[in-house]
């Protein structure tokens, strides 16, 4: 693959808010966002893990990495969205500065995409590389055929991330309606967590759909809106 189609692909991050370190929630006694920053600017392993169950924002961490690093060349890759097109995407990326791989298990029991990855796992290392990756399980408990691989990625740091009580998604939905730009009441803030999938990607989309939909019919966003908008 041509750097150039390497680059378009890298830009296509984010379809809604833009995400940063700064607004994604984590609990007080939180340590995810610190120990990225440390492994992006000072540390010197070349990977990082980020586990956790699915829609628990490992793939926010990882645009806004690509997202605030504007002096590193970054590069994000869905390998459980880019797995069939074959290993030839990761051609050439060790000339990136930080990588992304997310849901990197959807490759594990791959020969040749495990390989792949060691090798160029091994590229980057000697250039400077570094890896910032996410899957369910930390990489020593991911069932890689490929034992090199697996002691490769399993050399850094790796975070999980926790998951998240009632009152800690409502602050959530606080964030992330003041980033699209509005404000939610309590009362369809308590509606909207008694309805809505418990996952933070889907309460995300929830938001953008009501954002929408409240500009195009120039509504507030109340519990009626609401239960119109999303067939409640």
């Amino acid at each position: 693959m041509r750097k150039s189609e390497n680059t378009q692909m890298a830009l296509r991050l984010s379809n809604g808010e833009s995400a940063t370190l700064e607004n994604f929630f984590e609990p007080p006694s939180g340590v995810v966002v610190q120990s990225i920053q440390r492994f992006l600017t000072a540390s010197e392993d070349t990977v990082f893990s980020i586990c956790g169950a699915s829609a628990q924002g490992k793939t926010h961490l990882l645009m806004a990495a690509c997202n605030g690093f504007h002096n590193a060349k970054c590069f994000y890759l869905s390998l459980r969205e880019y797995a069939d097109f074959g290993v030839d995407v990761l051609a050439g990326l060790e000339s990136f500065d930080v990588l992304c791989f997310d849901d990197i298990d959807a490759i594990a029991g791959q020969p040749e995409w495990e390989e792949a990855l060691f090798h160029l796992f091994n590229r980057c290392r000697d250039r400077g590389c570094k890896w910032l990756i996410t899957s369910a399980e930390a990489p020593s408990q991911t069932p890689f055929l490929l034992p090199d691989l697996k002691t490769r990625l399993a050399w850094g740091e790796c975070v999980r991330l926790p998951e998240l009580d009632e009152v800690q998604r409502i602050n959530v939905l606080d964030i992330k309606a003041a980033n699209i730009g509005f404000r939610l009441s309590d009362e369809v803030k308590q509606y909207i967590m008694r309805r809505a999938p418990r996952d933070l990607s889907s309460l995300s989309l929830i938001l953008e759909r009501l954002d929408k939909a409240s500009l195009v019919e120039k509504r507030p966003i109340t519990v009626p809106f609401v239960k119109s908008v999303m067939n409640w």
